[in-house]
């Protein structure tokens, strides 16, 4: 394309520009969010489709309050609940651990492991094809809700991929409406 003067030719260097920063805006939130589906959607295999894992009757081992302090700004003391437990699946007998809550409150924490006291049958749910991979339902208060951080940073990472292709979809449109204006001066 000729440039009849400078100023075309430098609005025409500024346009490339303003384009290839937006196709690294849309690389870096496609990728971005990629990365984040694919950190937490091994977790979602585990938890999320897990209400559909087979259930069998389990036993309390231990349940307990742990408490760890912080020794970063802000100093405080971290809370979460530790769970051991047993449960049979084919006539073996499995055991597993659980530490995972939602909540960091003690008073929530130390009322979830006072419903769970040692002895106390609960029920757990398995993998069909791998028993080891179990968990018990903590009456709603465990990392395995709809709203656990990893399904809210599962569900950031895709709303970044779907970022990513609005925008490219968006740049496309203005470089097509680009196009078509500047042919149709050209032609006039």
């Amino acid at each position: 394309m000729k440039y009849p003067n400078q100023e075309d030719l430098t609005a025409e260097i500024a346009a490339a520009q303003k384009i290839r920063n937006q196709a690294r805006l849309v690389l870096l939130l496609a990728i971005s969010g990629m990365v984040i589906c694919s950190m937490t959607g091994r977790d979602l295999d585990s938890l999320s489709l897990a209400k559909d894992w087979l259930v069998t009757d389990g036993v309390m081992l231990k349940s307990s309050i742990v408490r760890t302090k912080s020794f970063k700004f802000p100093y405080q003391t971290n809370v979460h609940p530790d769970f051991a437990y047993s449960y049979i699946v084919n006539g073996k007998v499995y055991e597993a651990d659980d530490t995972s809550c939602d909540s960091t409150d003690e008073k929530v924490v130390g009322d979830t492991v006072s419903q769970f006291t040692s002895g106390s049958k609960i029920k757990v749910h398995y993998r069909a094809n791998d028993p080891t991979v179990a968990y018990f339902d903590h009456k709603g208060v465990n990392a395995h809700t709809p709203f656990s951080i990893n399904n809210l940073f599962f569900v950031l990472g895709l709303a970044a991929v779907i970022a990513a292709l609005a925008l490219a979809i968006r740049i496309q449109k203005t470089r097509r409406d680009e196009e078509r204006r500047q042919s149709q001066s050209l032609a006039k």
